[in-house]
């Protein structure tokens, strides 16, 4: 298990940010390819595709913190497929909390 001091110093190294980033596109990808996607996940698309960065370092985030008894080296050596994978598992928790958001902010749930 690697020190949370560690895990945090993840947020900033930047090929692992990249490669998250193009992870969470290819997610929104499949997401949009879905038979009937809900107007939520139609609105993370939309989100996700317009700000990868943001929708990126969020997905980064949930990533790390899964995987938090995984040594850095572990993190970092990662396969694209493997990442890929980890992006895929949280895309509904990022669709549900962007949601909420626009829900408070006044918008279409």
């Amino acid at each position: 298990m690697a020190a949370y001091s560690d895990l945090r110093n993840l947020f900033n190294d930047s090929v692992l940010r990249n490669r998250t980033q193009v992870s969470v596109a290819v997610s929104a990808h499949a997401v949009s390819e879905k038979p009937t996607p809900t107007d939520d996940e139609l609105a993370w698309v939309a989100l996700a595709l317009g700000d990868t960065v943001s929708e990126g370092n969020k997905a980064l985030k949930f990533v790390i913190a899964a995987n938090k008894d995984v040594s850095v080296g572990g993190i970092l050596g990662a396969s694209d497929a493997i990442l890929q994978g980890q992006v895929d598992l949280v895309v509904p928790s990022l669709v549900v909390a962007y949601a909420a958001e626009r829900a408070a902010q006044g918008g279409p749930a």
